[in-house]
């Protein structure tokens, strides 16, 4: 059984290797707790018109969470005093003024 256990573990690691390769991060959902690793779709990064916070959709939850890069590493965007509620209403704003800009006039 500790042969299996090990396996299990070495194959993981590996797959969690090869998707850092790939997109070169691995977050976790604060919503629903799931690595952007092993979710069946990876998510998505986004920037929103905000200054320094980017907007990752859970792959899993499809659950947009606020993150924000600093010399190579990611914070959850409440770190940096900003809340949910107004990074969501940034995002509600941007996407509608990406609305208006891509109507036909």
């Amino acid at each position: 059984m500790r042969f299996w256990k090990w396996l299990k573990r070495f194959a993981q690691a590996k797959h969690r290797e090869e998707f850092l390769r790939r997109y070169g991060v691995d977050l976790k959902c604060p919503h629903c707790m799931t690595w952007s690793s092993c979710a069946e779709d990876p998510g998505s990064i986004r920037s929103f018109g905000h200054p320094i916070a980017v907007c990752f959709d859970c792959g899993h939850c499809n659950t947009p969470s606020f993150w924000v890069c600093e010399a190579g590493f990611w914070f959850g965007a409440e770190r940096f005093g900003m809340s949910n509620e107004s990074l969501m209403a940034h995002l509600k704003t941007y996407q509608s003024e990406v609305n208006l800009r891509s109507k036909p006039q």
